[in-house]
């Protein structure tokens, strides 16, 4: 499966120093940039998303591995990692994933995890919650 995970708002840097994280972990070595054609303002492509191929086994790895990157970051930066076969997405905020403990954020992964491999009951429990799309 594809999975594109692309910023909110914010500069295209985020996601090359997203990429050159999951770029030293071999697991991810199907991790390539996303780019648009310059408008007539640019000198150069828009870096839009990254793309990564995972089997749906490796999802939770992904979402842990974003999840650890973005934690650590000293940026209040939101990315949205969208599953782009069926359109399952989520959002991930670093200012909401710093201000959880070992076990909520284990729980959150697990979550995440499962909504992006599309399971009813987990769609409708991100749903409820109203901060992941």
């Amino acid at each position: 499966m594809n999975v594109k995970i692309s910023v909110t708002e914010g500069s295209g840097e985020v996601l090359r120093d997203l990429a050159a994280e999951l770029g030293r972990d071999h697991a991810w070595r199907d991790v390539s940039l996303v780019e648009s054609p310059p408008d007539d303002e640019s000198l150069g492509p828009i870096l839009e998303a990254l793309s990564v191929l995972v089997t749906p086994m490796a999802v939770s790895g992904l979402v842990m591995a974003v999840t650890t990157w973005i934690r650590y970051r000293t940026s209040d930066v939101d990315l949205t990692v969208t599953r782009t076969d069926r359109s399952v997405k989520v959002t991930l905020s670093a200012k909401r994933l710093r201000a959880l403990d070992t076990a909520a954020l284990q729980r959150e992964i697990s979550r995440l995890s499962r909504h992006l491999n599309d399971d009813a009951q987990d769609r409708a429990d991100v749903q409820e919650d109203g901060e992941r799309g």
